[in-house]
């Protein structure tokens, strides 16, 4: 589940989102597990700021950038 429905209720939007999700036909598990599948993947895909500085994210492919 993720981090806020571990702690309490559910947000409004993780609510909307099951609801829907039922509608659909999923299981009350299964619509937990997608919203926790969900979270996952937006904390994996965030950039690793610490470890590149952002302008290093914007150069083109093959453009060196030296200091």
């Amino acid at each position: 589940m993720s981090q806020n429905s571990q702690n309490s209720q559910p947000s409004q939007y993780e609510d909307l989102l099951i609801d829907a999700l039922l509608d659909d036909g999923f299981t009350l598990d299964e619509a937990l597990r997608l919203i926790e599948l969900q979270a996952r993947w937006q904390r994996e895909r965030q950039p690793p700021t610490a470890e590149r500085p952002r302008d290093l994210w914007d150069e083109e492919p093959g453009e060196q950038h030296f200091n």
